[in-house]
């Protein structure tokens, strides 16, 4: 969906898929592996389930050894299992579509396999060159690892939040029900029974007790990381952010605005089999070292140009002679137009040294020496066709290009916007014909949509739920526009997005899909407007949008967002050491029950 670079929102990359993992009305900036918790059992609703061939069938499980714990919470052995493959399962969702999966893997390793049980497979196969040890890291070994260092951020986080008071809302433990009572719906319609079909996904032993528990923590963890993702965002005022600024002004003085233009002439020699390859060589060679010249004399004479206008107004100029050369019926007016369309096209507003495509003229742009406005220069790679060591023509092309800066160095001062959006993904009713097939508040919806004559899709939910709130009046209109109060909005997308935000803040244009961008940045938009009737359709599915303002230069937003993660990162290590978790004696041991 998005662009971006470090100075962009990480929430702001794309519309994810992560319902269960939102907190409303917060960007979730920092990374987290929380959201897998909570996400992997919705996920699998979407997709074929995995079936862990590593698990087997038989034997006992030992179901209350506890391996790891805090002074309030323990991780046992089944619910070790469901980290170790609630962390296998986000993995393959994660790789195995984008096809990048079978590349991922260690030193003398395989790419994971979804029909291979997990201790079959190893990860990497190194040997010590001193001591001639073979060491092997199965992909079990792999997740399991990652399963223990979560499980102990898990818990502190846990203990933190019960520090503070924070418990799970009636909500929050019904949409943990809601996904229990999915997990069981799942076991009966495969045929494998609930502790069957949990077996296949999380190993053996795994019961939906265990799913639930890990469901809470996971949810509190969310919400104490919520907590100081506030306190984080919080803490950053005006003044900090000007003095940020003002110390560390050539940071975010880093932008240059310039025009400029390439002329490129290629020679390619004439066939073997062609009826006088000298005659056409030596014919062809004359066109191009002609057009050599041509666009070595007119790039002198752009850098010889006193200011911008006079650059464009020569450039125009040299479009516009060869539009006409090229098309010798067009008319003057259209060869006017079809020049001033390229200019603009050479016109480089904001640019960092990173988004400049020629190396050479970066280097001089963004180098030690400060440019000034008015500064022009040249950069030419020119070659000839005839190799005079090997007496032969051969293929080769020669470029020339000017440059006139127009703006010395600069803050970005393009406008970021927040903005909120309700998602209907087109995945999810791709297959659903009946509001039956729905629950609670999605069926009474789905309901309006077929009593209307229409068919069940993301962009029918969506509008049936915007002439729902019109109708009620929590939609007005005002000069043509329509506005819904942003608390109404909120208490809305927690019932029916299906994203893993609601807002996102400090959007950059071109940060998100062409469609949601260019309702975003449309430049009549007004705070508080609402996409009514309808939604705007993404690839994504229907997202009903809302324009929450709080325009800001980007490079104000760059700076706060810094402050903010800096802010976040120090209390996020602080909060992850705050309290002690411990090891059983016996978790060597321990681990070869897990999934088995």
């Amino acid at each position: 969906m998005g662009k971006g670079n470090r100075n962009r929102q990480n929430a702001a990359r794309g519309v994810l898929a992560g319902a269960g993992t939102k907190t409303a009305g917060k960007n979730n900036n920092y990374k987290t592996w929380v959201g897998t918790l909570i996400v992997v059992a919705v996920l699998l609703i979407l997709v074929t389930v995995v079936v862990v061939s590593a698990l087997n069938s038989n034997g006992a499980f030992e179901r209350n050894k506890v391996m790891l714990s805090s002074e309030h919470y323990e991780i046992t052995v089944p619910r070790m299992s469901y980290m170790v493959y609630a962390q296998y399962q986000n993995f393959v969702d994660t790789y195995q579509n984008s096809g990048y999966m079978a590349y991922i893997r260690g030193t003398g390793g395989t790419g994971l396999s979804t029909s291979t049980p997990l201790r079959q497979q190893n990860y990497s196969v190194t040997t010590d060159e001193t001591t001639g040890e073979t060491v092997t890291v199965t992909w079990f070994d792999y997740f399991a690892k990652s399963a223990l260092s979560s499980s102990k951020e898990l818990l502190s986080l846990c203990e933190g939040a019960r520090h503070y008071g924070i418990t799970l809302s009636e909500e929050e433990q019904a949409n943990i029900d809601l996904t229990l009572e999915t997990l069981e719906y799942y076991g009966k319609v495969t045929g494998y029974g609930t502790n069957g079909y949990l077996r296949n996904l999380y190993g053996k032993g795994v019961r939906l007790s265990d799913v639930r528990y890990m469901l809470e923590l996971s949810a509190l963890a969310s919400k104490y990381l919520a907590l100081g993702q506030e306190q984080a965002e919080n803490s950053v005022t005006d003044a900090l952010i000007d003095n940020r600024f003002d110390e560390h002004r050539g940071e975010y003085e880093n932008r240059l605005d310039y025009i400029t233009v390439e002329f490129t002439t290629k020679f390619r020699p004439a066939s073997d089999t062609a009826e006088d390859p000298a005659a056409e060589n030596e014919a062809a060679n004359v066109t191009y070292t002609t057009e050599q010249q041509k666009y070595q004399d007119r790039v002198d004479a752009l850098a010889a140009c006193a200011d911008a206008e006079a650059f464009k107004t020569l450039l125009k100029s040299y479009f516009k002679e060869d539009i006409l050369a090229e098309d010798g019926e067009i008319s003057d007016e259209e060869a006017d137009a079809l020049a001033d369309e390229r200019v603009a096209a050479c016109v480089h507003t904001n640019a960092t040294q990173d988004n400049t495509g020629d190396s050479d003229m970066a280097a001089w742009l963004f180098g030690a020496a400060a440019r000034n406005v008015g500064d022009t220069n040249t950069f030419v790679n020119a070659s000839a066709a005839y190799d005079e060591e090997h007496g032969e023509y051969g293929e080769t092309d020669s470029s020339y290009r000017a440059v006139i800066v127009t703006s010395g160095m600069h803050t970005d001062t393009a406008v970021v916007r927040s903005v909120g959006h309700i998602l209907f993904k087109a995945d999810s009713y791709l297959n659903v014909t009946s509001p039956d097939q729905l629950t609670g508040k999605l069926k009474d919806l789905a309901q309006r949509v077929v009593d209307k004559g229409e068919v069940i899709s993301s962009a029918s939910m969506a509008r049936a739920l915007l002439a729902e709130l019109f109708e009620e009046g929590k939609i007005t209109e005002r000069d043509g526009r329509y506005f819904i109060d942003e608390a109404v909005f909120e208490e809305y997308g927690k019932t029916f997005n299906e994203d893993s935000n609601i807002f996102y803040n400090d959007v950059n244009e071109g940060d998100m899909v062409t469609e949601f961008n260019d309702w975003l940045f449309d430049a009549g938009r007004v705070e508080g407007e609402i996409s009514y009737p309808d939604a705007v359709s993404t690839q994504y599915g229907a997202h009903i949008m809302y324009y929450r303002g709080n325009e800001q230069p980007a490079w104000r937003a760059e700076v706060r967002k810094e402050l903010s993660e800096s802010a976040y990162n120090a209390w996020k290590t602080k909060a992850d050491s705050a309290y002690t978790t411990v090891e059983s004696e016996k978790i060597d041991k321990l681990w070869s029950k897990v999934g088995a």
